[in-house]
């Protein structure tokens, strides 16, 4: 595997699809923007799918979206836990939410999200 093509194209996958992604979830009206508070698969697919760039960008290795999870428990800012294990929680199939409102829930995601794709550009030297 040549890791420096791989990290280029995980690189501009971060830049537009996932940029994106989030824009296009904060946008109101959307059905991405009704998505993200409605539908529990959106939170933990973002939530853990970007931290699996964060991952390989990091350590230069691949791992489970639930790895990437649990890695982000190791290395994020606490703020950033309480999405990260509802993404788990969500991602094992366990009901009970640490959540309250999925405003808050949404508002976390995507704020994790924007942090991670600033953390993750971070990580280049141009």
């Amino acid at each position: 595997m040549d890791w420096d093509i791989l990290l280029v194209n995980m690189r501009n996958n971060l830049n537009t699809y996932w940029e994106n992604w989030v824009y296009s979830c904060r946008k109101f009206p959307s059905v991405r923007y009704i998505y993200s508070l409605a539908s529990l698969n959106c939170i933990e697919w973002g939530v853990l799918g970007i931290s699996r760039l964060y991952f390989t960008f990091r350590e230069y290795d691949i791992t489970s979206k639930a790895g990437a999870g649990e890695y982000g428990l190791q290395t994020v800012p606490e703020k950033w836990h309480k999405i990260i294990h509802e993404s788990l929680r969500l991602r094992k199939g366990i009901k009970k939410s640490s959540y309250k409102s999925v405003f808050e829930r949404r508002r976390d995601a995507l704020g994790y999200m924007e942090y991670m794709i600033v953390e993750c550009n971070g990580l280049f030297k141009d």
